[in-house]
């Protein structure tokens, strides 16, 4: 697997897409919203501000959304085996997941990599503490690694929703992406 392909599957060009901006540091509440793009102003948009909100970022694979993952050892991108450089999870697999909205971050500098404690993973029922998680070099990315429970050796194979938690906080199960729907994790015992 190239690193271009990493990158693409990883951060689906999430990575300082177009348009992205950051929210300057010290908002809190509610504000408003809106973007102004070669002259178009879109609506004005309400959001409220939180200290954590955090997200996984998906890897849709033959219309099912996996996280976007990669196995600590870099050969594979965790998702659907059968599908050429993908591998389903199994327990004591190592994983590397991508996020989002662990915690705030200064505005207009270059994050520098920081531990976080307290993130957990839950996949299925089954919730574990990560193994690591901190701050990339990027802006709004996060790495969250953690080893596949020995619970799932007896469970059967298949997709798991998948979700992170940061100070009792969780990340959504459920997106609304192309394709909209459960974010999971594929098992193969």
């Amino acid at each position: 697997i190239t690193p271009a392909q990493r990158k693409r599957i990883l951060h689906g060009g999430l990575r300082n897409p177009p348009g992205a901006r950051q929210v300057p540091t010290g908002i809190t509440g509610t504000a408003s919203v809106q973007v102004i793009t070669n002259g178009t102003v879109s609506n004005t948009v309400t959001a409220s501000a939180a200290a954590s909100a955090p997200g996984l970022f998906p890897n849709a694979v033959n219309g099912v959304n996996y996280p976007a993952a990669v196995y600590a050892s870099g050969q594979f991108f965790v998702g659907p085996s059968g599908v050429p450089g993908y591998l389903a999870a199994s327990p004591g697999y190592h994983i590397e997941l991508y996020a989002t909205g662990l915690v705030s971050e200064p505005g207009g500098v270059i994050p520098v990599a920081q531990s976080i404690n307290g993130v957990t993973v839950t996949i299925g029922n089954v919730t574990i503490p990560a193994d690591y998680a901190g701050q990339t070099p990027y802006v709004g990315e996060f790495q969250i690694n953690f080893t596949v429970p020995q619970q799932f050796a007896t469970m059967p194979a298949g997709n798991y929703p998948i979700s992170i938690s940061l100070n009792g906080v969780s990340s959504p199960t459920t997106i609304n992406s192309s394709p909209p729907g459960q974010l999971v994790l594929p098992i193969q015992p």
